[in-house]
């Protein structure tokens, strides 16, 4: 909520009027409180669910689930997509069982890096080969960082994101933890969506920090969606785009 800028502790205040803190029994019950009290208020396109968390998990349950590291991608894309796409149903998410790769990574391993400039080519701004394009990311379990490696760029666009954001070569730019033992832990994906989608290079690396398990979507899979699977996770991607344009 910080990245975001929100009022923290006139928030607090809003919620909890002369008191400093609020205790519950669990701690599905203090998402809910959450949830229903603070996110709902706040709330704007691309920045949280708002949905009620153990009702979504019920109605995943309803439908033909994939093992339970991929669960929580699927939770993730049901939480932005229920009540706001409207073809949206749960089925659709099927078609993404077979073509996500769970992959486990052991410490500096490198999921993804920014490929070398070519002579007399645009590095990030044209269409690359499939092997190029960054995959979708999502973060199941450890510590991946997303390091800034535009290979010394000295592309305009490249250059002026550079500037505007302050970074440095092998600066780091993002960075996703998940330490405890969640059922269903998942984080949004990395920042390489605007070169996923539009199927060109990417000037970062991503790597794991410790032993780590990530969901992968390459675009050669991708591809490979029905187009009805394909429009709601570009739906997906799009409504949290205000996460990317900073990121």
């Amino acid at each position: 909520m910080q990245s975001f800028g929100l009022p923290l502790a006139k928030l607090g205040e809003e919620l909890l009027p002369g008191r400093g803190l609020l205790v519950t029994a669990t701690l599905d019950s203090a998402l809910e409180h959450v949830e229903h009290n603070l996110l709902r208020r706040i709330q704007q396109p691309g920045q949280c669910p708002g949905f009620d968390y153990r009702r979504s998990v019920q109605e995943l349950a309803c439908v033909d689930k994939p093992s339970a590291p991929l669960f929580g991608v699927w939770l993730e894309i049901h939480l932005w997509m229920q009540g706001f796409y409207p073809s949206y149903s749960p089925k659709l998410l099927l078609h993404l069982q077979n073509l996500v790769e769970v992959r486990k990574l052991q410490p500096s391993e490198i999921i993804y890096e920014a490929p070398a400039r070519r002579p007399n080519s645009g590095a990030w701004l044209y269409e690359a080969s499939a092997e190029e394009v960054p995959p979708l990311v999502w973060l199941l379990q450890g510590c991946v960082e997303h390091v800034w490696n535009p290979s010394n760029e000295k592309e305009q666009a490249v250059r002026s994101f550079e500037l505007k954001h302050d970074l440095q070569p092998g600066q780091l730019w993002e960075k996703a933890c998940i330490r405890d033992n969640l059922e269903f832990g998942c984080t949004c994906p990395f920042g390489t969506v605007r070169a996923f989608l539009s199927c060109t290079r990417h000037p970062g690396t991503l790597l794991a920090t410790e032993e780590s398990t990530v969901a992968l979507l390459p675009q050669r899979a991708y591809d490979l969606l029905p187009a009805e699977t394909r429009k709601l996770l570009n739906a997906y991607l799009l409504r949290q785009w205000p996460l990317y344009l900073n990121s």
